[in-house]
């Protein structure tokens, strides 16, 4: 990734007209420190808060504003869903919406491999492997059971009864109350959502959802499941910097936590686009497709 020094007006007035909203609490989250450093300024990346934030202003928005994308983190969708997010992008039925294939940002940099090429890396042989392997162990059944909970809250959300339009039937208090019963009572929705949360229902989503992690190996191992972008990559980051990783300050203090994270990820993402995780760089060209267009 180039640094350009003094660039052209023309050049910042496109940067700004291309933004790119992610998750995040502020600037100095995750998400937006990960991609600011990956664009390096060729457009604005700007944080909206949790995920169903970015969906709806990407909702509201995208119509009226062809030049904002939108990033989100995979949580509870699907595969088809997040495949057609990549293909279709930038579509307008799609809010220019893209969803990431890992679970979130922080998966894409538990690949020990890339994280061997940091600058700050210390460690031996097999350790990345063997720290990775051990979290993730501890977190799988915690981890599957979240996703159960969070595809079920989702599909609550749907609009399951339709809204009543004439009002002749609604003259008075009793009739307008039974009317209203019958509409929650008549819903076929009603018997899918007391289906979903019987204990039937819930031990078969577990199941598949750990069958899918693990692809059957017990404790989890390398090549073997979905775990190492499905389980949260948050707390498998924090625990592979910690151990493997030795930061120094310029007063020679060893940095901790928050600072010593950020500055293990800027070393990688000072790597070239090339040897950058896969979605990382079909996401700069995709969008960076669009800021070069004519």
């Amino acid at each position: 990734m180039n640094v350009i020094k003094n660039p052209p007006v023309d050049a910042l007035r496109n940067a700004a007209k291309h933004t790119l909203y992610v998750e995040g609490s502020d600037p100095e989250a995750m998400d937006p420190t990960v991609l600011k450093a990956l664009f390096n300024s060729a457009i604005q990346v700007k944080p909206l808060g949790p995920s169903h934030h970015v969906k709806s202003v990407a909702n509201a928005l995208h119509r009226h504003h062809p030049d904002y994308y939108f990033l989100i983190d995979r949580d509870y969708h699907s595969d088809d869903e997040v495949e057609s997010s990549w293909r279709r992008f930038p579509d307008p039925d799609q809010s220019n919406l893209i969803i990431w294939r890992k679970r979130e940002i922080e998966n894409h940099f538990t690949d020990p491999n890339y994280l061997r090429k940091s600058e700050y890396y210390q460690s031996k042989a097999n350790e990345p492997e063997n720290t990775i392997l051990k979290i993730a162990n501890e977190r799988l059944y915690l981890d599957a059971v979240n996703h159960v909970i969070a595809t079920i809250r989702e599909q609550q959300k749907k609009n399951w009864i339709e809204c009543f339009t004439n009002p002749d039937s609604f003259r008075s208090p009793d009739g307008a109350l039974q009317r209203l019963t019958d509409a929650v009572n008549q819903s076929a929705r009603l018997s899918q959502i007391s289906d979903s949360v019987a204990p039937n229902h819930l031990k078969d989503r577990f199941n598949q959802t750990v069958e899918r992690f693990s692809g059957g190996c017990f404790p989890l191992q390398w090549n073997c499941g979905q775990w190492i972008d499905c389980l949260r990559g948050k707390p498998i980051l924090s625990g592979i910097i910690n151990t493997c990783f030795t930061v120094v300050d310029r007063h020679g203090m060893n940095l901790k936590g928050k600072e010593k994270i950020n500055e293990v990820i800027k070393s990688l993402l000072r790597l070239p686009l090339n040897q950058q995780p896969n979605d990382f760089q079909q996401l700069h060209k995709l969008i960076m497709d669009r800021v070069n267009a004519p």
